[in-house]
């Protein structure tokens, strides 16, 4: 593999003709097998490089070199079998190792035709160069490092405020636009005799059940609660509803019965990369058909993005400021910054194909912010999140309290159940640290569901919700067992601090 190092190269090639070498290249050898890696060579073609560690001489040098830690010469290669003399005539070669603290396993290798070429003085010099690169690979890796984290820092940032705003908008203005409709309906059964009054107030009606239906999808669009709850394929099969939907486009999405397990963040870029390669077919494609397939390989994990369209000039796009390049530009830096890869084909006229690849470290890649410490929170640091049922047969009430719990960077939602009878089968299949019960449900009530579920899961803490505020209620709840008892119109601090198992306030009779 060539690695372009230019602000060095003059310099090496310049430091290589004054100690009189005719040769040299950065070599990388792992204790097992060999892998080369140039830049700034001088002497060597990138077809050879990869026979240079098959030469055993080479090989032999570098371990030794590596247990001394000091400058190998060995000025004999034309009585040995080695490659370095058969191809390229050298007689001499000088292998220097890393230094001890720099992290890498890079050797540098100066070679020459002449024995002499390689004097003590000389050896010296290549030393000095050997620092220089070291020193150089050093601060790459360092800026590399910085880079990806920014990377990365940019994503949660990105994903947070996303998550903040789709929240912003399921809890507040859908909320309030229901309510705009529920008055609605009740002032036009009270002017129904009035066929002008009830004409405008039914045409009200409809734009307010278009909001609603157009805040729901920009909040699942902003943030897919099916990618926190149920993992991606999930997520990346809604995505594809909702795209033939509202683009046209249909998405067939090829993945394995076992859906593959990914860090929430390799997750999230994930799924933002193929959505936005989606969109893009959507945009420059000119098709309605577009196939996601995603196959788990020993290495790793693999998703393809397959369209027949037009097609375009990768070089090209890929070099000017076009809207394509520096999306592909930008999609690439966040899947690189986990770890994982990205690879573009396309055709003019004969479609295109986008590969993403995540090897195993990648799809378990964690994320860099943290947006409260559990110090600060109060919470014991244990480095695991407190996992969370929620049960509500309000599926709008219930989403609301997902988007919620999932806010907080300590809490997880497992899962989500619309009776007491789910509620009781998923406990004992998911075991949450916390279950959140809604007290009025058709069929098992939420206080015989609490009893079934402690019955098994004694240690489970159990935070009883409703609507009801009497004592009754009250005493329903927590005489089978809740740990405590809040109202739904109750402040939501309240019941994040009853989830964590403190309280904020006493509780209210």
């Amino acid at each position: 593999m060539v690695k372009s190092m230019e602000h060095v190269e003059e310099l090496i090639t310049g430091l290589v003709a004054s100690a009189e070498a005719d040769l040299f290249v950065r070599l990388i050898l792992t204790a097992e097998d060999g892998t080369t890696e140039v830049f700034g060579s001088a002497g060597i073609t990138d077809s050879d490089l990869s026979d240079l560690p098959e030469d055993p001489n080479l090989r032999a040098l570098c371990v030794q070199a590596r247990q001394t830690g000091t400058p190998v010469v060995e000025d004999r290669l034309a009585e040995a079998e080695s490659l370095l003399h058969e191809r390229y005539g050298l007689t001499a070669v000088v292998v220097i190792p890393p230094p001890a603290a720099s992290g890498t396993d890079a050797f540098l290798v100066f070679g020459a035709r002449t024995v002499a070429a390689f004097e003590h003085a000389t050896v010296e010099r290549l030393k000095r160069v050997a620092r220089v690169v070291h020193t150089h690979d050093q601060e790459n890796k360092r800026r590399a490092q910085q880079l990806r984290r920014l990377v990365i820092q940019l994503t949660e940032a990105e994903d947070r405020e996303r998550r903040r705003i789709a929240a912003l908008l399921h809890d507040d203005l859908q909320q309030t636009l229901a309510g705009i409709k529920v008055h609605i309906d009740m002032a036009a059964r009270r002017t129904r005799h009035d066929d002008y009054v009830t004409n405008r107030l039914e045409t009200a009606g409809d734009l307010l059940d278009q909001a609603i239906e157009w805040s729901r999808g920009l909040s699942h669009e902003l943030s897919p609660p099916m990618l926190r709850m149920r993992g991606l394929v999930p997520a990346l099969r809604v995505l594809a509803s909702g795209t033939e939907r509202t683009h046209d486009l249909r998405v067939t999405i090829n993945a394995p019965e076992e859906h593959p397990n990914l860090s929430p963040l390799a997750g999230h870029v994930t799924y933002r990369a193929v959505q936005e390669l989606l969109f893009n077919i959507i945009k420059h494609a000119g098709v309605d058909e577009a196939t996601v397939d995603l196959i788990e390989r020993d290495a790793g994990l693999e998703i393809t993005v397959r369209d027949h369209g037009r097609g375009f000039d990768l070089e090209s796009a890929l070099k000017q400021d076009s809207p394509i390049g520096l999306g592909l530009l930008s999609l690439r830096e966040r899947i690189e910054a986990i770890g994982g890869m990205l690879e573009i084909r396309s055709i003019v006229g004969a479609g295109s194909t986008f590969t993403i690849f995540l090897p195993s470290s990648a799809t378990m890649a964690e994320g860099v912010l943290k947006e409260t410490t559990p110090e600060l929170a109060g919470e014991p640091c244990n480095g695991r999140k407190l996992s969370v049922l929620v049960v509500d047969d309000h599926a709008v009430i219930r989403q609301g309290l997902v988007l919620l719990l999932n806010e907080e960077p300590d809490l997880e939602v497992v899962g989500e159940a619309s009776s007491g009878d789910a509620a009781v089968d998923l406990a004992h299949e998911l075991r949450p640290d916390v279950v959140v019960m809604d007290l009025t449900m058709p069929g098992l009530a939420g206080d015989d569901a609490t009893r079934a579920i402690l019955s098994n899961a004694p240690d489970t803490r159990i935070i009883g919700l409703s609507m009801h505020s009497e004592e009754e209620a009250r005493d329903r709840m927590l005489s089978s067992g809740a740990a405590a008892y809040l109202s739904k119109a109750g402040p939501s601090s309240d019941l994040i601090a009853a989830v964590r198992g403190r309280s904020e306030r006493p509780p209210s009779p």
